[in-house]
């Protein structure tokens, strides 16, 4: 985190945004040269904020070796949602364990198209259930980016895979993706698009960028898997999809996504 008076404020907002988060998520803008010096920083300050009662552990259910730092996602309380002047303040539920991998990658997604953006965006982060869902369709996450000065919108869903295979992506997600045609029935704007972020079971997602150098292998298979998806997915309309992989979550503000025609491009121009 850097080192400035509304550090501890800017990570409880943040916080707020994403709705759930690890330190190792929120230490997204860290540059040590090594994973704990990474870490050390937002560690200090998530301390902090719950000493002051402002941030509290998510309770989970199931067996995970217990690490502050890596297994525990942090929430806002009450009195944190106040202290920024919310009133709205929803708590969150207890979370098994069998999903960590899967929540944990999603939310350095969202870390990914938040932090980049957040200066020049209010951006609003969803996640829909199945009371809210999307005529029976419920993606990982629905993001809004509203500009503060000239109102721009730019409205994404998002799918973060890591479990299926590319051929189930498409089958399984994608052909349903392909049946909503109305966007504005879900309070979307009719340029909505979907973003899909992919990687693979056999990538430890709790790996920072420092660390990246030592899991090249797993990269490279999981950089083969993807060209397989994208292979897939070229006949799509161009300007409905958007594609990307977890590991590049730190350039997503960058020109990393790829579109069905192979283009690569930026989502926010």
């Amino acid at each position: 985190m850097p080192r400035n008076p509304n550090a501890k404020r800017r990570l409880l907002k943040t916080l707020y945004d994403l709705k759930f988060a690890t330190i190792y998520n929120l230490a997204f803008e860290s540059r040590g040269a090594t994973k704990d010096s990474c870490l050390v920083g937002t560690g200090r300050h998530i301390t902090q904020l719950e000493r002051d009662g402002l941030v509290l552990p998510v309770r989970k259910y199931g067996y995970i070796r217990d690490e502050r730092y890596r297994n525990t996602f942090w929430q806002v309380t009450k009195e944190g949602a106040q202290a920024l002047g919310y009133e709205q303040y929803t708590p969150i539920g207890r979370k098994s364990v069998q999903n960590f991998p899967h929540q944990f990658g999603l939310i350095d997604t969202l870390c990914g198209l938040y932090f980049p953006f957040r200066d020049e965006y209010d951006i609003m982060i969803t996640y829909p259930s199945t009371a809210n869902s999307l005529d029976g369709y419920k993606p990982d996450a629905i993001v809004k980016y509203r500009h503060k000065l000239d109102g721009r919108e730019y409205d994404f869903i998002l799918e973060f895979e890591r479990t299926r295979s590319p051929k189930a992506i498409y089958e399984e997600k994608i052909r349903m993706n392909e049946k909503i045609t109305n966007f504005k029935k879900f309070g979307l704007s009719k340029q909505t698009k979907f973003l899909y972020v992919f990687t693979s079971e056999n990538f430890d997602v709790t790996k920072r960028p420092v660390e990246y150098p030592e899991c090249r292998p797993i990269i490279q298979r999981v950089e083969k898997q993807f060209g397989q998806l994208l292979r897939l997915a070229e006949k799509l309309p161009e300007y409905r999809y958007r594609f990307a992989i977890l590991h590049q979550f730190k350039e997503y503000e960058k020109v990393v996504w790829i579109s069905p025609t192979g283009h690569k491009m930026k989502i926010i121009a």
